[in-house]
Order: C-alpha cells, then sequence, then structure tokens
C-alpha cells in the first residue's frame, strides 16, 4: 500500500527552504539538503521545482505577495 500523499508539500518545499536559507547562503543550497531536510524524495522536489533556481523564484513570489 502506497504513503497517503502529503496535501500541501509545495508548500512544505518552500517552508523548508527559506528556513534554510535563514542559515545558508544560496550558492551553499542543494535540492538534496532541502530533500532530506523537508522528509521527501528528491524526485518529489523535481515533480514541483525544475531546479534551484525556479524553487528560488517560487520563494520570492510567495514573499512579494506576502507584501
Amino acid at each position: 500500500m502506497a504513503a497517503p500523499r502529503q496535501e500541501n508539500v509545495r508548500q512544505l518545499i518552500l517552508d523548508t527552504t527559506a528556513r534554510m536559507l535563514e542559515q545558508m547562503s544560496v550558492s551553499e543550497l542543494s535540492f538534496s539538503q532541502v530533500a532530506r531536510e523537508a522528509k521527501i524524495a528528491k524526485g518529489t522536489l523535481y515533480y514541483h521545482f525544475a531546479n534551484k533556481e525556479e524553487l528560488l523564484f517560487a520563494i520570492m513570489d510567495r514573499y512579494l505577495d506576502e507584501q
């Protein structure tokens, strides 16, 4: 039986990445680290974001929407 799908995986990824960026620079951040910290498969991360730049743009968009 497959594990239940988490509803807000994209939100989890964004939250995790934003929290990690408080502790490290963008150049230090990797998809592997984000996946490990968010407790998701690396493939799941690639399903939602094609690359690190796309992920960072999504974080910036979320921040601008909040403003």
